[in-house]
């Protein structure tokens, strides 16, 4: 029964990591997207007291007895923010983070949050707000939605994060992007849509400079071979145990069917 537990548990854990990849693999296209890692940890073992005579244990290197686990367990599941790579778009509203610890912060149903994703799109109504992909609104660094009038065109974002738009064939600034630096991004907090929640009172610092590429975007970090293989390994592992399942059943047919 012990053998039947411990496949169980596993195949729940490697449906986790198999999730993962996949979600990693479904997203190798979005812009700005930060792949995940999940980290395993060792479930609690069984000691079994196997030497009852410690005598003839002197000189060992290990505990005496023998430790069986239960198996792994997801841990925790951990976003990876190291950058993606550079592609040339020649849009006017494609901009590029160049540190990889930079975000730009949108107002979104769930709160204000900070994204990556720099395919900055125009919402028109009463007049135009810039906006992410996603029709989030992107704050400006007085804390609210960059606007313009809905006759500007050619609008554009420069290296230092300003937007600027031509009225009459004269280029005007229409405020600057609010850019933040995360000290520690492994607080990050995902609330979807490739947007993270973050303490942007206390846990960031506001960079100023040339931050920006322009007519560019940032492809997601992820490696595609190194996701393929890793879903090759897991579907490896999660076939494993089935058969461990399906063999401890066997064996327990072939007892329950013995005769005195």
């Amino acid at each position: 029964m012990q053998s039947i537990y411990n496949s169980v548990n596993s195949l729940s854990q490697l449906q986790r990591q198999l999730d993962v990849t996949g979600h990693n693999i479904a997203n190798v296209d979005t812009v700005g997207f930060k792949r995940q890692q999940g980290q395993f940890a060792s479930l609690l073992s069984q000691a079994y007291n196997n030497q009852p005579r410690p005598e003839f244990e002197i000189g060992r290197d290990t505990p005496n007895g023998i430790r069986i686990g239960v198996g792994g367990h997801v841990a925790d599941i951990t976003q990876q923010f190291n950058i993606g790579q550079v592609r040339t778009t020649d849009r006017g509203l494609d901009v590029f983070l160049k540190a990889s610890r930079q975000f730009f912060v949108v107002d979104t149903p769930n709160g204000v949050g900070v994204t990556r994703s720099g395919n900055m799109q125009l919402s028109v109504g009463d007049e135009t707000t810039l906006v992410d992909v996603n029709g989030n609104p992107l704050l400006g660094d007085d804390g609210n939605p960059i606007t313009m009038p809905n006759d500007a065109t050619n609008q554009r974002i420069r290296q230092d994060g300003v937007v600027v738009a031509s009225m009459n064939g004269v280029e005007q600034e229409f405020g600057r992007l609010d850019i933040v630096e995360v000290r520690n991004t492994s607080e990050l907090r995902p609330l979807g849509d490739n947007v993270f929640a973050a303490d942007l009172e206390t846990e960031v610092d506001r960079p100023l400079g040339n931050l920006l590429i322009e007519g560019t975007l940032e492809s997601s970090n992820v490696d595609l071979t190194k996701e393929m293989t890793d879903m090759t390994i897991t579907q490896r592992a999660y076939q494993m145990n089935s058969r461990a399942m399906s063999m401890s059943d066997q064996m327990m047919g072939l007892v329950t069917a013995l005769r005195p």
